[in-house]
Parts: C-alpha cells; sequence; structure tokens
C-alpha cells in the first residue's frame, strides 16, 4: 500500500479517507448470507464454502483479503478450518467476522468519502449513512442541505487532488430511492440503469442493513420468500428486492450543480 499526502493508493485506485469507522454487521445478516448460499449450493450443487467466497460479501469484509478472491489466502483457509469443524456454523461464520473484519475508510466529508481511479480518470464516491450524528436519518429532507454542502466540499477537494478527473461513476441499490438520488445532478441521476448484480459486494447487500448495520426486516423477509421461491441461479440472482444500478456522467455536471 502506497500512501500519499492526500490519500492511500490500493493497487490503482486512491482512497480519501482514514481507515478507522468501526461498521460491523449484526448475526442476522450472517445467518441470511449463510442460508443463501446452502440454497444456492442446493440448486446448483456447489460447495457452500466456494459459494460464500463467490455469492456473498463475507470474503471481502474480512481485513486482508481483496478482489483476487483467491481462494487458498491465509484468512480465508483459517475461516475454512474452522467453518469446516464447527458444530455452529453460524457462531463461527459471525466470530470469525467479528475478530477479522474490515475497517471501512473515516469519510472525510461528513457522510462520503471518494475513490480515484487513475486509469479512466474516473471519480467514484462512497457514502456512509453512519457516519450521520445527529440521531436524525441522514437521508432525510433535513438532512439534505448538510448532504449537499458535504459533497460540494469533496468535489472542491476533487478540483484540487485529482484536476484531470474527466467522470464520476457509481454504484449502489441506493440509487433506487428518490431521498438518494436528489443529491445528484440529474444527468447522473438519469444514468443510473439496474445491472447485473455483483453478489461479492455490499453495494447489493446493503439493502438489507439499516445505518447501524441492524438487519431490516422488511426488504430481508421479502428476500427470504424470493429465495424459498428460486429454483434456479437466475431466480437466486434476482431474488434481491432492489438492483444494484450503475450511473455514470462527465464530472463538469457535478461542478456545475454544486456551483463550483
Amino acid at each position: 500500500m502506497d500512501q500519499s499526502r492526500d490519500g492511500v493508493t490500493i493497487g490503482r485506485i486512491r482512497l480519501f479517507g482514514q481507515y478507522t469507522l468501526c461498521m460491523r454487521w449484526s448475526p442476522d445478516f450472517t445467518a441470511l448470507l449463510l442460508h443463501f448460499a446452502r440454497t444456492v449450493s442446493d440448486v446448483g450443487g456447489f460447495d457452500r464454502e466456494e459459494v460464500l467466497r463467490t455469492w456473498t460479501p463475507l470474503y471481502l469484509n474480512l481485513d486482508g483479503l481483496d478482489r483476487s478472491f483467491d481462494p487458498l489466502a491465509r484468512i480465508w483457509q483459517e475461516f475454512l478450518a474452522g467453518f469446516h469443524h464447527s458444530n455452529d456454523p453460524l457462531a463461527w461464520t459471525h466470530a470469525f467476522y467479528l475478530t477479522h473484519s474490515y475497517d471501512y475508510p473515516t469519510p472525510p466529508a461528513g457522510c462520503f468519502s471518494w475513490s480515484y481511479e487513475k486509469p479512466t480518470r474516473t471519480i467514484r464516491f462512497h457514502f456512509y449513512g453512519n457516519a450521520e450524528r445527529s440521531g436524525q436519518s441522514p437521508l432525510s429532507e433535513e438532512r439534505r442541505p448538510v448532504r449537499i454542502r458535504e459533497l460540494t466540499a469533496l468535489f472542491r477537494e476533487v478540483q484540487r487532488v485529482a484536476p484531470e478527473a474527466e467522470a464520476v461513476r457509481g454504484r449502489s441499490w441506493l440509487y433506487n430511492l428518490p431521498q438518494y438520488c436528489r443529491l445528484f445532478p440529474p444527468e447522473y441521476v438519469r444514468s443510473a440503469l439496474p445491472v447485473e448484480p455483483e453478489l461479492q459486494f455490499m453495494s447489493l447487500w446493503g439493502q438489507f442493513l439499516d445505518r447501524s448495520w441492524n438487519l431490516r426486516p422488511g426488504p430481508s423477509e421479502e428476500f427470504m420468500r424470493n429465495v424459498a421461491a428460486a429454483k434456479t441461479f437466475d431466480a437466486l440472482r434476482d431474488s434481491f428486492p432492489l438492483p444494484a444500478c450503475a450511473p455514470r456522467c462527465g464530472i463538469e455536471y457535478f461542478y456545475e450543480y454544486y456551483g463550483l
């Protein structure tokens, strides 16, 4: 990992923020992942451990593991060794997750951080609802002016640190929510079309967690009903109540929208 004055570069992506935000999902969410993995395994005849690596976000939320999804990585092998021999796979999995979970970066701009994908000169920002400290919903109408100020500060920093940036992209289930979309330029929002689900990422699974990372009953119950009715891989992949959407537009629309 290469560090610079303004951020941290991992591979070809520079992240802006510090690695101190503690977000740990609840045991109920771990149970949801295991149930989904078991169902996928039953439908396709795959090892449940392999499904956990490739069809859930567990792998990427263990510290020290990356997007190579290497099945032989030491931390993953350590997890599997305990999982195979445990009399209580749920308790083992959740305890291992708590011990080895990845710390998300503290947003430097309120509820937002950003990353720079240098090869494509593209900015991607990230939303952390649990960074809201007012007690109100981070996407409420009352907090909208605060979010706009945060995004204005974020893109002012982008102008300073990465003036050559040309585009902004995102990928999240949140683009299904009008209260989230109203924070961004119309050109960006109009491009937010559903994409194929990436089952290893929280940009899809995050819809089941509230801002404290506890399980949301409504969406998770709908998901469980869909999973129970699914008889094919395609049906299982389509079991998520909300799809991830992937907007992209020129960065000039953001500068204009925030008055920069």
